[in-house]
């Protein structure tokens, strides 16, 4: 885990004193102070992200001027939760339903179509859930109904490449209500024999937010192998055993249809909301293509879970962000690590097909231009992820191994009653 990361300049910038969180009253302006006390319910948010100084010199404050603004989350969080929004349905992984979203986020109002394929006619009720603490519940339910599904053509196959890409007709329509706090969001479809699915989805918004957590669909589609394809497979032996596009258009076929947002995304977002930050939900298709404005709107940068593979565009966003003072948090390993390019943009205007030549990147159409694919520390990219990240990823698997404490007055063994020499086997 990195953790706040700046790049440092000739002007003395750098890590800053960490900072309290910024009041409604001063959050435009630039202090040596940190910021005043704050709450979450004033725009602060625990942590802040105002940076201080760390050289007498005032670090810029991000986001701006926020004048009577509210953190939503705390209130979001006082409503009533389901514990059962991941029960009471069976999922097989059988392909007896399946399915995926026009879109990988949305705004509040958005109508969202769901393309959903059932191996028998059936009557189906469908869920809209936002992930968040609610008590420990996990999710509330935001809107429900219901809907008919059935058979769906089969999705064709690009033999050169290994894209499979489906055109399915929607089953349903889901509009997210008007008043929806940005969040990791789930749409639960259960038919009437009580098999069921998850399609994930993002609601972002346009808020000033302490904190611009970053949803990582892009890795999640590189190791989707829905139809036998993937950035990791390939069932016809596409160059050299993985497939070097992917679409958005076809289910995850992991975790019941949801991808990797339960695996990596959803404990961050319980942590954050069940102790009141002030956060806002994005993923790496819309930091692409927001650019750099849409970053420096938000305060902190957070990369969660696995973020592995990373458009140009996003990278070039977020180091110039990084430049200009804006904090980035990586809470995992691996982040930044294959460079992909985004083409065919879909309902939001985001991308729908994903394109990395990893076997070969000379056999990349576009090599040695801008727009190439590939390991981002390779040449010709030459970009390797720890002048952003800080570290270079590696891989050694040691397998039940024991893990031995070291370092234990680090703060991150703070109430593990764990010392040095202590071992941990298996792990």
């Amino acid at each position: 885990m990195v953790l706040g990361c700046r790049q440092a300049d000739p002007g003395g910038h750098g890590g800053g004193d960490g900072g309290n969180p910024s009041s409604e009253t001063d959050a435009g302006q630039p202090g040596t102070d940190g910021g005043d006390a704050g709450t979450p319910q004033d725009g602060g948010g625990p942590g802040g992200t105002d940076g201080g100084t760390d050289a007498g010199v005032p670090l810029p404050r991000y986001p701006g001027n926020r004048q009577g603004y509210v953190n939503p989350i705390p209130a979001e969080n006082q409503h009533a939760g389901d514990p059962n929004w991941r029960s009471g349905f069976s999922n097989p992984y059988a392909k007896q339903i399946e399915g995926y979203a026009d879109r990988v986020s949305a705004l509040a109002g958005d109508a969202v179509r769901l393309m959903v394929r059932s191996d028998a006619a059936r009557s189906a009720s469908w869920t809209l859930y936002r992930i968040g603490w609610y008590g420990g519940a996990g999710a509330r339910a935001l809107a429900s109904g219901t809907a008919q599904v059935g058979s769906q053509p089969g999705c064709p196959e690009d033999k050169t490449t290994g894209l499979v890409s489906c055109a399915w007709t929607p089953a349903f329509t889901v509009t997210v209500p008007g008043d929806a706090v940005s969040g990791l969001f789930l749409v639960r479809i259960v038919r009437s024999d009580n098999i069921g699915i998850l399609i994930p989805l993002v609601v972002k918004d346009q808020r000033p937010a302490d904190l611009y957590f970053q949803s990582s669909v892009t890795t999640a589609q590189a190791y989707n192998d829905w139809g036998g394809e993937s950035l990791y497979d390939s069932d016809d032996g596409v160059m050299g055993g993985f497939a070097v596009q992917v679409s958005f258009d076809r289910p995850y076929a992991s975790d019941g249809g949801a991808g990797q947002m339960l695996r990596y995304e959803a404990l961050m977002a319980h942590f954050l909301e069940r102790n009141g930050y002030d956060v806002s939900y994005t993923t790496n298709l819309d930091v692409a293509r927001e650019g750099l404005d849409g970053l420096l709107a938000r305060g902190a940068f957070l990369s969660v879970g696995h973020d592995e593979y990373w458009p140009g565009e996003e990278r070039d966003a977020v180091q110039s962000a990084r430049d200009q003072g804006m904090p980035l948090f990586f809470f995992g390993a691996n982040a930044a690590y294959w460079k992909v390019r985004l083409s065919n943009p879909g309902a939001d205007g985001n991308a729908r097909v994903m394109t990395c030549y990893k076997k070969n990147p000379a056999a990349d159409p576009l090599y040695n231009t801008p727009q190439q694919t590939g390991r981002y520390r390779d040449p010709p990219i030459n970009r390797p992820e720890e002048a952003l990240v800080g570290t270079m990823y590696e891989s050694w698997l040691l397998f039940g191994q024991p893990w031995t404490v070291q370092g234990s007055n680090n703060p991150l063994y703070d109430g593990t009653n764990l010392h040095d020499g202590d071992t941990l086997p298996q792990l």
